[in-house]
């Protein structure tokens, strides 16, 4: 990240080299909390994950996220699960000084590769290493269906916040996914359902568009 030049030339020639170094390097962290009381910290970087904190044991929850804040430091992107909007506005309250990092929220991520699935919760074990791990896979896989070159402006250090990286995830993913599902039964086996009154029950409005 100091002098991304030299990487950068390398990974134009070979774009596909930004996807294993960028899996590889980048921090995958997950907390359990209640939004006050922390519990564990856990994290996951290339394969390995190690829980930080656990409050059932001697680890103190300050040391816990200066290592934490430490590892953030270092790593060329942070990654979570729902990261945005709950893990990271704790962990600031307690690396208020560490610049904010650039994130990538596997949670936002996946409603852009699969806006139509039922769900997008990461199906984790509520511990906070594993989370960790099981958010690292889930990035590796969202990795592989987006184009090499976010990855290398990722690695090239040319996103200037988490927002312009966001927009650039969405852009790429233009023409490539569908935000719109096909027709659900009850709509596809009517006639004219445009001008037909159609009663259903609510359960199933939600398998239309337009309901929230």
């Amino acid at each position: 990240r100091n002098d991304p030049t030299e990487l950068d030339l390398g990974l134009k020639q070979d774009p596909s080299h930004a996807l294993t170094l960028l899996a590889g390097a980048a921090l995958a962290i997950d907390l359990e909390t209640d939004g006050e009381r922390v519990w564990e910290i856990g994290c996951a970087r290339n394969g390995q994950a190690i829980l930080l904190h656990d409050e059932r044991g001697a680890t103190r929850l300050e040391s816990a996220m200066a290592d934490l804040g430490e590892r953030i430091r270092a790593a060329p992107l942070l990654v979570g699960h729902n990261v945005l909007s709950w893990d990271w506005p704790i962990v600031a309250r307690y690396v208020g000084a560490l610049p904010a990092p650039l994130i990538w929220d596997t949670l936002l991520v996946q409603y852009l590769l699969e806006p139509q699935a039922k769900s997008h919760a990461l199906g984790g074990r509520h511990r906070a290493d594993s989370d960790a791990l099981a958010t690292a896979q889930l990035f590796e896989q969202q990795l592989r269906r987006i184009p090499a070159p976010i990855a290398r402006a990722v690695l090239a250090g040319e996103f200037a916040d988490t927002a312009h990286l966001l927009d650039a995830i969405a852009h790429a993913m233009r023409g490539a996914v569908s935000f719109a599902c096909e027709a659900p039964d009850f709509l596809a086996a009517a006639d004219e359902p445009s001008v037909r009154l159609i009663i259903v029950p609510e359960s199933r409005l939600r398998e239309t568009d337009w309901v929230p």
